[in-house]
């Protein structure tokens, strides 16, 4: 393919890419505009496509032009899964296509998913840089509703699109069933078996909500983030208060901590005597430190308790 495609061709593939639009490629390779519609034709019909944001992702795909190079057309989000949660996760995450289809008809915008290992990456690349901003709106709706923050009637007009969200939701909650089931035989005891489905569903849309709609990254275990964002929204001198959230803070770091287990539930009961809503906030936290499993497990301890 690289043979077939010129280095005119190549260079105005990379500025494609970049975002720039027809008039700019042309001042730039100091071509005419009737040349450089010329070169896209042929582009298109070697790269079998029929748009320019398809022409870049097939480019790409092919190793004609890097994907670093779609800098102001990309869109992305990480998210790094447990092995139970991934396929489920990877059908909600899949069917955010569908869903931007369905708000945004006349959009040639491409959504690709990428997995390595347990993490996946979610990739939208647009047809427009003007569609950027309402790609990232609907994004974020999307996860508010994933995470049952927001309502589908709100979201969706159209009750058949509706229905096929709920359904895809369903399945998705079939495919962690049955990863539960497996893991549960495979361990051939119930030491780690779930306590609820309906709880772990809970936790991966809400993981999938947080990351969608939260473009910040939650990091653990540096500069006491968890400590800071308390104190930033309840303020408090007090030191046994204080003392709990640096437990907790220790906690999210160490990887197994299934030892630790009753002095946090202790330290939990603490802030709850002395704010519920603490409490909650650092539940929400918990579920954002979606590579953890000791996030998982503080998001279950204060789920026992509300």
């Amino acid at each position: 393919m690289k043979k077939l495609v010129s280095k005119r061709q190549i260079e105005i593939l990379e500025l494609m890419a970049e975002g720039y639009k027809e008039e700019d490629i042309a001042n730039k390779l100091n071509i005419a505009h009737v040349t450089l519609r010329r070169h896209k034709t042929l582009l298109y019909k070697k790269l079998g496509v029929n748009n320019s944001v398809s022409a870049v992702v097939t480019a790409m795909d092919l190793g004609l032009i890097k994907w670093e190079l779609a800098t102001k057309y990309r869109i992305e989000r990480n998210i790094e899964f447990k092995s139970e949660y991934l396929q489920s996760g990877i059908t909600i995450l899949n069917y955010f296509s569908t869903v931007l289809r369905q708000k945004n008809p006349d959009s040639k915008s491409v959504v690709r998913i990428e997995q390595e290992g347990l993490n996946v990456r979610l990739l939208i690349i647009p047809e427009k840089g003007t569609e950027i901003q309402v790609i990232e709106k609907t994004l974020e709706e999307y996860g508010l509703v994933i995470s049952g923050k927001m309502k589908m009637t709100d979201f969706l007009n159209d009750n058949m699109q509706i229905l096929e969200l709920e359904n895809k939701l369903e399945i998705s909650k079939l495919e962690l069933r049955f990863a539960h089931k497996q893991l549960e035989y495979e361990r051939k005891n119930h030491e780690g078996r779930i306590t609820s489905i309906e709880n772990e569903v809970d936790w991966l849309r809400g993981q999938i909500g947080n990351s969608l709609s939260d473009i910040r990254k939650i990091t653990i275990g540096s500069n006491n983030y968890l400590g800071d964002s308390v104190k930033e929204h309840f303020p408090s001198n007090d030191k046994a208060l204080l003392k709990s959230l640096d437990l907790i803070e220790k906690f999210l770091i160490i990887k197994d901590n299934e030892k630790n287990k009753e002095e946090m539930l202790k330290a939990l009961q603490d802030i709850q005597k002395k704010n519920p809503a603490i409490l909650k906030f650092i539940q929400e936290f918990a579920q954002k430190t979606i590579s953890s499993t000791s996030g998982k497990l503080l998001y279950d301890l204060i789920s026992s308790l509300l």
